[in-house]
């Protein structure tokens, strides 16, 4: 599947030059009546195309530059490490899925592309629910430094986005959409977490990541 995606790339990328290349061996030939073709002086040229392997070294090349850009960029994405990307599993995944990629050949190409773009829509998602729930976060410490009435419900909501903030996408995404309510006093009164073994856990500490 992965080398019929390969040669449907190849083609695509390749398809400008192909054209190009055709038009001029036609031009050369005198077009489709297979005509010699007359120069700006009146003069007759016949001369055959001395170079056959012109267009496949020309192909080659192309490719080879494509797969360099793109060897590139899955290097920048591998050095660049944003957001709360330590203990994350699910990064830990896609990252060693580019890296593995990132050694191929251009044979593999369509490969390298899929997985790049994979790790790129991936890795947009997850920095945009991190910043969410940091800004959730920073909301609920200010409404805990304010003495809220409902310090035990808006705890127990902090420690569960700071822990979601390793998860995965689908789980932080469903974290922050459990614990964006405000509270009640019936809530408070009603709230049994026990908070006795994870005193820090669900402090925002940021000497842990880096965001």
């Amino acid at each position: 599947m992965i080398g019929n995606w390969s040669l449907f790339a190849c083609v695509l990328a390749l398809l400008p030059v192909i054209i190009i290349g055709e038009c001029e061996k036609k031009r050369v030939n005198g077009g489709q009546n297979g005509e010699p073709t007359t120069t700006a002086a009146g003069a007759t040229n016949n001369k055959p195309d001395d170079n056959p392997t012109t267009s496949t070294t020309t192909t080659e090349s192309i490719i080879k530059l494509l797969d360099n850009h793109l060897t590139e960029k899955l290097i920048r994405v591998i050095n660049s490490k944003e957001g709360y990307f330590r203990g994350n599993e699910e990064y830990e995944n896609h990252i060693d899925d580019v890296i593995r990629v990132s050694k191929l050949s251009e044979q593999f190409y369509s490969e390298k592309y899929f997985v790049y773009k994979t790790f790129v829509s991936y890795n947009q998602r997850r920095i945009e629910l991190e910043e969410k729930i940091s800004e959730r976060i920073h909301e609920l410490w200010n409404l805990l430094e304010k003495g809220s009435k409902c310090f035990d419900f808006y705890k127990k909501q902090l420690f569960a986005l700071n822990k979601s903030l390793t998860k995965s996408n689908a789980q932080k995404a469903n974290i922050l959409m459990e614990n964006k309510d405000t509270c009640s006093s019936e809530d408070n009164k009603n709230d049994q977490t026990d908070y006795s073994d994870n005193d820090n856990d669900y402090m925002f500490n940021n000497e842990y990541y880096d965001y």
